[in-house]
This record gives structure tokens, sequence and C-alpha cells, in this order.
């Protein structure tokens, strides 16, 4: 939505008897900004991510495939302190019958089952690390690194130390991650600007979604969002 917009108007298509009366009791609007203030507090990670009440929500993920809003949504809370950065999700799902949980070995194929995953772009060191985590808390990380300047980033075996939780329940799952920041290789809270991703792999629909709104993998760096942790801020790409 471009700054300044007055009004908006929705158009909807409707299939069916022609001689039918349609009712549309209901209809809820959301906006998800696309610039997110981030907080300095250390979430009670015993705790879901949904009750995290004064930490900010990064809502509205797209669809890797197409760059269309994901259908099933998904939100995010993103805290942090002078030891660690947080991480939360919140993935609603309606089929949660179908949920994947079949990897329980750390660092095994966890994409093939019901994920999300974030991931961090030291601008400074130029690393991308990566965390993945199932329905079931099995984890998956590993650095992506290049060559030389250009090429494409790589993935390279790592373990990094970090702690994880998973819930489920009637209606969504949901996951956390509590990253020392040494972990990511710094030696406190970032003083430049970062990059970031966040995204989310669900089997039932075998979509992949993204926080950034970008078609493509989820792994482009020049496509994550700017996070400042001086301002406070993440800017969507």
């Amino acid at each position: 939505v471009v700054p300044d917009t007055g009004g908006m108007q929705y158009v909807f298509g409707l299939n069916g008897n022609k001689n039918a009366c349609w009712n549309l009791t209901r209809m809820s609007v959301e906006f998800a900004p696309d610039n997110v203030k981030i907080v300095k507090t250390t979430p009670n990670m015993n705790m879901m991510p949904s009750r995290w009440t004064k930490v900010p929500r990064l809502d509205c993920f797209f669809n890797s495939a197409n760059g269309t809003a994901a259908a099933v949504r998904t939100y995010v809370r993103v805290a942090y302190d002078e030891k660690n950065l947080y991480v939360g999700f919140v993935a609603s799902d309606p089929e949660m019958n179908l949920l994947k949980t079949d990897v329980k070995k750390q660092d095994g194929p966890v994409w093939e089952d019901d994920c999300v995953e974030l991931f961090f772009f030291d601008t400074e060191h130029d690393i991308v690390k990566q965390f993945i985590l199932t329905a079931i808390n099995t984890k998956f990380d590993c650095e992506r690194r290049q060559a030389q300047a250009g090429d494409p980033y790589k993935t390279k075996p790592w373990d990094g130390k970090w702690t994880s939780k998973a819930w489920k329940s009637k209606d969504k799952w949901e996951a956390s991650m509590c990253i020392p920041w040494t972990t990511l290789g710094l030696n406190g809270i970032p003083t430049q600007p970062m990059k970031i991703n966040f995204a989310r792999e669900r089997f039932a629909d075998k979509v992949v979604s993204h926080w950034n709104c970008y078609q493509g993998k989820l792994s482009e760096v020049s496509n994550f969002a700017q996070v400042d942790f001086t301002k406070n801020t993440v800017v969507r790409n």
C-alpha cells in the first residue's frame, strides 16, 4: 500500500449457482507493515511466542514460488538482549492432522518435514548462518559462504550452540530459538546493520514461504530484510 492511501477496493469473484444468494457475514483486513520495531527484552523461553505480547509481530509471509501472499498465516516475533537473539514463529495450520514430523535426528533432512527457518547474514564477515526447526523440535544448522566475491553462497557443515522449543495446538504450531551472539560469530549486539530472512516450509500444500516479499530462493542474501539493532528496526525487502 503506497503512503497516504485514502481508501481500498476489494473485488470478490464467486462461482456456483447463479440463482444463489451470497451473504458475506464477516471480513477481516489487517495491515502488515514492512518496517517493524524489534525490542530489547528477554522473553520467557518457556512460553509460546504467541504469548510474547510485548514483542511486535512480523506478519504476512509470501510464497517464494510466485511472490504472492501465503494463504496460511505465519508470523514472527524478534527480541534480543546483551547475550542472545530470540526468534519466535507462530505457524497457523487448518490441517494440523497433515503436519509432517518424520525426521527425528538432528541435522537430518528436516526440510522434508513442516519446519521454520532463520537466515542471519553477517554483513561484516560475509557469512550466512541458517537455523531450521521442526514442529517436534528437531534442529538443523549450517553456514553459507562464498569461495570468493561474486560466487554463490554454498552450504558448509557447521554446528552452533543454540536452544529451541516447539509446541503444537489445535490450529497452529509454534517454535522458538535462542541464539547467542557468539554463535552468530559476534561479540555482542551488532552495531552495524545485518540482513535476515524468516521462512516456513508447509508439507500439506507444499508451499515454501518467507517474510521478505520476493520470488526466488530463501537464501538470496541480496533480497534479505535489513535489521538494525541500533535503531530497533527490521525493514522488509
